[in-house]
Parts: C-alpha cells; sequence; structure tokens
C-alpha cells in the first residue's frame, strides 16, 4: 500500500492504494470476503485491475476503463466430485484465467471493500471536480479489486504470478 498525493492549486486529497499485486495477499483476500458464502460449484475471485488515476478519471468521463490485470482465486462452495484436480488445489491468492463471459452480472459488494474502482474513481473525480487545477502527472500504478462469483467450470487454468504478463482489457464502465 501506497499513499499518492493528489494536488490543485488549493487542495490535496491523499489516497492510500494497492501499488503492487502483493497488496493482495491471501490473508488480505479471505479477510476481506469473509462475509460472502459462495454456494456449491461456484468460486469467489477477485478481479484486480492495474490502472492511473488519470485513467480513471479520464476514461471514466468517456464512459470506458481500460484496464490490464488479474484474477485472483479467493474460495469456492462445495466441490463436486467431478470437479478437476487443479481447482481442487488451488488456494486463495492463486492466479488463475477465466472465461470472460462467467463475470458478466456476478459482481459481489463486501463491505470492506475501499479498493473497488468507482469507490477510488469517485473519490477522485469529486476532488478534481472542485479542485479544476489538479496536477495528473502522477501515472503511478495502482491496483484495484473488483470481486466476482463465477461457476468453477469457467476457471480454465491456473499460473506463476511471476511468469505472468498482464492483457489489456477494454470494458464499459457500469459506475
Amino acid at each position: 500500500m501506497e499513499t499518492i498525493k493528489v494536488e490543485s492549486k488549493t487542495d490535496v486529497l491523499n489516497l492510500t492504494v494497492p501499488t503492487s499485486i502483493e497488496d493482495y495477499t491471501s490473508k488480505w483476500l479471505l479477510e476481506h470476503t469473509a462475509d460472502v458464502n459462495v454456494s456449491n460449484n461456484y468460486a469467489l475471485i477477485a478481479q484486480v485491475s492495474i490502472t492511473t488515476l488519470w485513467e480513471l478519471g479520464v476514461l471514466a468521463k468517456e464512459g470506458k476503463r481500460k484496464a490490464r490485470g488479474y484474477n485472483l482465486f479467493i474460495k469456492c462452495g462445495k466441490l463436486s466430485d467431478t470437479c478437476d484436480e487443479f481447482i481442487r488445489n488451488l488456494k486463495a491468492g492463486d492466479m488463475i484465467i477465466t472465461q470472460e463471459i462467467g463475470i458478466i452480472n456476478r459482481e459481489v459488494f463486501p463491505k470492506y471493500n475501499d479498493y473497488h474502482p468507482g469507490k477510488i474513481s469517485a473519490k477522485f473525480t469529486d476532488f478534481s471536480s472542485k479542485n479544476p487545477t489538479v496536477d495528473l502527472r502522477n501515472k503511478k500504478k495502482i491496483y484495484l479489486v473488483n470481486f466476482y462469483l463465477i461457476p468453477l467450470c469457467d476457471i480454465i487454468a491456473s499460473y506463476n504470478k511471476d511468469i505472468a504478463v498482464p492483457s489489456d482489457v477494454e470494458s464499459s464502465n457500469n459506475n
């Protein structure tokens, strides 16, 4: 976690945000989703988006969000007897590859997610609307998180984060 200072001529906004995938430890993921119960044959995952405050502010105005990121496994409900072995071996924080269609309309909002892109974007947008001289030169990468329930069959692989290269994803901003 790191505090990023956003300055204008008259005011300062300090945002403490994750600045690395390493900020999302298995302990953090499990603690922040403890209030989520998962049904049989479903998984709770974290979709971690890599962005900047500038991208959040500018692209939000255009109704789009450009994000690169990772999907992290958190936990699942009871597994069926026919469940793939690699899914049985997944642990909180493991990186996974999912089918994109599995993420539609199943977002979960645990009560302790201060790093949801919508929350950070709202804070930044509110500050910049009151302070039109915001300095947007800080291009520090920030790692924001959404949580989703997906069918276990939508998890198609897992991999080691040391060799992972995030891909660009263009999606509509529904916030």
